[in-house]
Parts: C-alpha cells; structure tokens; sequence
C-alpha cells in the first residue's frame, strides 16, 4: 500500500457518481419526509439507497485524506517514469559541484568502486592543485567522467524522491486504502445480494 495506490483506486469511476449519491440521497430523504407528514404516506429510504450513502460517506472521507495528505508529486505527476520523463532535462545543465555531490551519493561504493574512486580523486586534484593549467586538466578528466555517469545518478536520485513522496504519511494512506475497501465492501455485498435477489425470483 502507498499514494500511487490510493491514486489509482481514486480513479475508478464510481468515485465520481458517489458525489452524485451524497446530494440525491438527503433530497430524496426530505422529499420522502415531506410527503409523509403533507399525505400521512409511510415511505422510507430503501435499504439499496442507504447503503449506496453509506459507501459514498465512506468514499468521500478516503479522497479528502487522499486530496489533504498525498505528496504534491504523486497528484501532479501519472506515474514514476512521467516524474523522471519530465525533470530529468533540469538537471542536465546543473553546475559540476552540484553534479559531483549528486553522482557521489548514487554511486555505489561496492559495485562501482572504481568509477567512485576516480571521480573522487579527480574532484580533490581539481580542488587542491594550485598550478592553473593543472587545475584546468583535472576539471576537464573530472567532467568528462562525470558525465558518463550522471544521467543515470539523476535517474536514480529521481527514483528515489519519487518513492521516499510515495511512502510518506503512512498512517494517511492506509487510513485512506482501508476506506477505499470498507466503502467497495459495501457496494461488494449490494450487489451480490441484489444479485441473489434477481435469481431467486
């Protein structure tokens, strides 16, 4: 369970026809209410309707937490690749320290050891050599490997906030997923019984 979850069930169509359901279900209610007192009638809102207004509540609750509580990312964006798609090009022209620091804390230091070492190697020459022309040659190694594998690291630091936005607020989304089920339970069961019913007449 996480926000692209809640997102996703968010989606399903009859989250939209349960506003519909929260507005004519009390008109229907007064309406019935009315005519009971003007023509001493004895309606009462069918068991169906109550139990459609029951989920639609429940329905309802679990899109405000959804709407109030979701990371800002996962509302905006369809899904990880279309996150990653559209912010990749921002990084491109990024400073050098700033691709330098964001290269370092993608790479790993088991299985990419040596691309780790080299990088940092060059980036203190760079930093530490005071003859100019050194300094130069030491920037150019420096960007040159850097460039090699900075896409990848942006990939990777996108992939990461895009997750760590997706796991946040826990108790939100689980509130929210539960709501989700309890609300498609009781539409679950509507139909199974109105099904039962259909048959066995």
């Amino acid at each position: 369970m996480n926000w692209r979850t809640i997102k996703n069930f968010g989606q399903i169509k009859y989250f939209n026809i349960s506003y519909v359901v929260l507005i004519i279900v009390p008109l229907m209610a007064d309406i019935m209410e009315m005519l009971n007192e003007k023509f001493a009638y004895t309606l009462t809102v069918p068991t169906t309707v109550k139990s459609l207004y029951l989920a639609s509540i429940i329905y309802a609750i679990a899109i405000a937490i959804y709407q109030y509580r979701c990371p800002a990312i996962i509302k905006e964006y369809l899904n990880l690749q279309d996150y990653i798609d559209k912010n990749l090009e921002q990084f491109k022209n990024k400073a050098p320290d700033l691709k330098f620091y964001i290269v370092l804390a993608h790479l790993d230091k088991n299985t990419q050891a040596t691309s780790y070492n080299e990088i940092f190697d060059l980036y203190t020459k760079a930093s530490q050599t005071l003859d100019e022309s050194e300094k130069t040659k030491h920037k150019i190694a420096l960007d040159e490997k850097l460039n090699v594998v900075y896409p990848s690291s942006v990939q990777s630091h996108l992939e990461k906030k895009y997750n760590a936005e997706n796991d946040k607020e826990c108790f939100s989304y689980w509130s929210a997923g539960v709501l989700y089920f309890a609300g498609s339970g009781i539409i679950l069961t509507l139909l199974i019984n109105r099904t039962l019913t259909v048959f066995n007449n």
